[in-house]
């Protein structure tokens, strides 16, 4: 499985080659360098949060589409809707 950094150069790739820019223009417009961007782009270097949020404005996206989508996001259940259970026969309830 692909690192989440890894998903997040390679989606700034993406986007930039979308949209025709150089990693010239990019890094221009996000106040990175080329050099940098390009590690980004190869799994080479991990952005911080700033940075990567200086990025998704100059690709004109929000931070978020870097992230991979959660697939199986976790579900909370309060402990008055836990289904209860025991075994026949137990005096023991499990919830």
């Amino acid at each position: 499985m692909e690192s989440t950094i890894g998903i997040v150069g390679q989606r700034i790739k993406e986007l930039r080659l979308e949209r025709r820019l150089t990693l010239e223009e990019v890094a221009e417009a996000s106040g990175c360098s080329a050099g940098f961007l390009s590690q980004l782009e190869r799994n080479r270097a991990a952005p911080s949060i700033s940075m990567l949020y200086s990025i998704a404005r100059a690709l004109d996206v929000s931070i978020t589409h870097f992230f991979p989508e959660v697939i199986n996001p976790t579900k909370v259940v309060r402990a008055k809707e836990r289904e209860t259970f025991c075994f026949e026969g137990s005096p023991i309830t499990y919830s």
